[in-house]
């Protein structure tokens, strides 16, 4: 059966956090007020965010037969270690200073502040049995049971990743080849499967991955087909947890996305290093959860180094989705995607997303990017952003909902309520702006004030859209305003 914390977020209530209520008509100086009481929610939102606390306890891998440098596998004593802290009642479990290899995933359980003290590297094994037995886990926004992630905590409270040290998923050369025909090994097969059986409604338990080889009813019996299958691990996953710390250290090579919440709250992540592993190696991606604040950090990736998620199509629409991110003062750099992005898995919502102070660079793709399509359904509502920069991009701001997708479906997504103020695009090399809707459901009020792009003079594209006010708007260097909107004075 599906996990039962699913059900409880299920059935958790309304959140008693709110945000304002859109007024009408939407003029410069209704959205003005909206845009101010939005943002004076937000230190009620960064209270109900705060950090675990753990027992004043150490156990140090070293104590449980872990050696660095020496090449063997250091998973039994790391597991030793973290399952006695546990036992004990919680606390820091420790991997000192040197060159460690887990030939296998580390696993949480609640009250653990997993730290890699600086001049740590704990190196992943590559071989993908090392990931079995399958875990439950979401892929590109459906559930299935695949092979574990690299780190990975389930309905767990209180836990942590923390240090100056470094985890490498070493992607390069192994994982990576997934992607890529070899030898018939695909991920684009099972990818297709995995989407239609979302679609379709198969159960999550018969959607058995990985190897293959899973019981997920608990009768003895394998569920799957027995066969190998080639849909990517992240290198950390937590799932339906809550009161999560990631804080400090560096994160590498990862299979696939590279930090992945499903259905978390609480979380606070401050301070990381994210660095490039292969494609699809998205930065920090907060899917169906909620109260989440990402900060002062440092994220370079191939992929979205944050992108805001909430599900895929008909199995995303029957989940919970995302409420109250708050990004700022974090540096991006990708080469594809968005520098910024929501979507384009967003199917149960999207909704209270608060962007300050962040410089973002994508000079082969977008720089602030909400993305979805006609498969999706949903909503993204109440984005806030201020003071961007970003130093380059092919289109310095897109919303589409016609993102790329699986069929032409029947369930457009809601896009409305998006706020940005004081955005510096230095170099949009091909479009300055794109807003695309839907004619049955067109992208609505959106607010662009103080917003500068340089690099194109080509003017903004606008289809199927609905009230977009522009107050001190240029595009290489001359002044832009919606044909049919008149300017008005806030």
């Amino acid at each position: 059966m599906l996990h039962l914390a699913l059900f409880i977020l299920l059935a958790a209530p309304a959140l008693a956090q709110t945000l304002p209520e859109p007024a009408e008509p939407f003029t410069a100086e209704t959205a003005r007020a909206q845009e101010e009481a939005a943002w004076a929610t937000v230190p009620d939102v960064l209270a109900r965010i705060t950090v675990p606390s753990f027992p004043d306890r150490t156990c140090r891998v070293t104590d449980y037969g872990a050696v660095p440098g020496d090449s063997a596998d250091d998973r039994p004593g790391i597991m030793g270690a973290l399952r006695d802290c546990a036992a004990q009642g919680g606390g820091r479990v420790v991997i000192p200073p040197g060159d460690w290899l887990s030939n296998g995933p580390v696993h949480y359980e609640s009250n653990i502040d997993f730290h890699l003290e600086a001049g740590a590297t704990l190196r992943f094994g590559t071989d993908p049995a090392f990931y079995t037995p399958l875990v439950l886990t979401r892929w590109e926004g459906t559930f299935l049971y695949n092979y574990s992630p690299l780190v990975y905590a389930n309905g767990k409270e209180n836990i942590a990743l923390t240090g100056r040290g470094t985890l490498d998923g070493q992607a390069e050369g192994t994982w990576s080849l997934w992607k890529r025909d070899n030898d018939g090994r695909n991920q684009e097969a099972d990818k297709a499967v995995l989407r239609r059986m979302g679609a379709e409604g198969v159960p999550v338990e018969e959607r058995v991955f990985g190897d293959g080889v899973a019981d997920t009813d608990g009768d003895g019996q394998n569920d799957g087909d027995g066969q190998p299958h080639y849909l990517r691990p992240s290198l950390v996953q937590f799932f339906e947890s809550r009161n999560v710390l990631v804080e400090g250290v560096t994160l590498r090579g990862s299979p696939f996305w590279t930090t992945h919440l499903v259905g978390c709250e609480n979380v606070t992540a401050r301070g990381l290093t994210i660095r490039s592993g292969t494609t699809n190696d998205d930065g920090f991606n907060p899917e169906s959860s909620r109260f989440v604040l990402i900060e002062d950090s440092d994220i370079w990736t191939h992929d979205d180094p944050i992108a805001i998620k909430a599900g895929r199509d008909a199995d995303g629409r029957a989940y919970p989705g995302t409420a109250f991110v708050v990004i700022r003062n974090t540096r991006l750099r990708s080469t594809v995607g968005g520098a910024m992005s929501i979507g384009s898995e967003m199917s149960g919502g999207v909704e209270g997303v608060f962007i300050a102070d962040n410089v973002g660079e994508n000079g082969r793709g977008r720089g602030l990017y909400l993305k979805s399509n006609r498969d999706r359904g949903g909503f993204i509502r109440h984005v806030y952003v201020r003071d961007l920069d970003l130093t380059g991009a092919r289109t310095g701001f897109e919303i589409t909902t016609d993102y790329k997708g699986l069929r032409e479906g029947a369930h457009p997504p809601a896009v409305h309520d998006v706020f940005l103020r004081d955005v510096r695009i230095w170099n949009a090399s091909e479009r300055s702006v794109r807003l695309l809707g839907q004619p049955t459901v067109p992208v609505r009020r959106v607010l662009l004030d103080g917003v500068h792009l340089r690099g194109s003079d080509t003017a903004p594209e606008l289809r199927s859209v609905e009230d977009v006010l522009a107050r001190d708007v240029t595009v290489g260097g001359e002044a832009w305003r919606p044909d049919s909107i008149v300017e008005e004075s806030p």
